[in-house]
């Protein structure tokens, strides 16, 4: 028997209603709980990412070394510092959980391999998100990068 994923359900249920616009309750409560989970799971991931890349560059390691240390295969440790969608494995989740001296119920919650039992975690894995990110200057060619997009984005 095959089960149908969250969104699948979703379409079936708005074909049957024709298509139609739903204005309260239900079909459109659920696209929101859908779309809230989405993005609470991208910051999550997000948070993962960077946690990993920077535990990494703290340990002056480049990603070959790391996931050679970590017995892991390369793509999967740029998956999972990228942010990717695709899921690490518990065994990879365990490994990192041993070197980072981190929980690996946590970790399994950031990974989106574990749902988080509260939303604290969420809120703090958004502020490290944040304040995590590097605050270099722009190059000059990133500048002008910039100032071309913007001016593209002006335009009428």
């Amino acid at each position: 028997m095959k089960t149908l994923s969250d969104q699948e359900w979703l379409r079936q249920q708005a074909a049957l209603e024709n298509n139609c616009y739903v204005s309260a309750g239900g079909l459109v409560t659920a696209v929101e709980e859908l779309q809230s989970k989405r993005v609470g799971s991208n910051v999550l991931k997000s948070a993962f990412g960077q946690l990993i890349r920077l535990f990494r560059r703290d340990h002056r390691m480049t990603p070959e070394e790391f996931a050679q240390d970590l017995d892991i295969e390369l793509g999967e440790l740029i998956a999972m510092e990228a942010a990717d969608q695709q899921r690490p494995s518990a065994r990879t989740i365990h490994k990192l959980s041993e070197k980072m001296k981190v929980p690996s119920s946590k970790l399994f919650v950031l990974s989106g391999l574990a749902e988080a039992r509260d939303s604290h975690i969420q809120d703090e894995s958004l502020k490290f998100a944040a304040r995590s990110q590097p605050l270099q200057a722009l190059t000059p060619d990133e500048h002008q990068i910039l100032n071309e997009w913007v001016k593209y984005l002006c335009e009428k």
